[in-house]
């Protein structure tokens, strides 16, 4: 019998949702640099906010207006 449904993912598993309300002008903002990018709102946003937390860790900021 063939194999139905989507594959199983190889890479690693993506457990937790993030909710975040924009403005239309934010959200306008955001898809076109993801267009530009070349990927998802949702990858941008991932890539974008991964990125930003990563130099805050490294300056030891403790909030995102340090």
């Amino acid at each position: 019998m063939a194999q139905r449904g989507r594959p199983k993912s190889e890479g690693p598993t993506r457990d937790f949702v993030v909710s975040v309300r924009l403005t239309e002008s934010e959200h306008d903002e955001v898809a076109l640099a993801a267009g530009a990018a070349g990927v998802s709102l949702s990858a941008y946003l991932r890539a974008r906010g991964v990125a930003a937390a990563k130099r805050s860790v490294r300056r030891g900021a403790s909030s995102p207006e340090s």
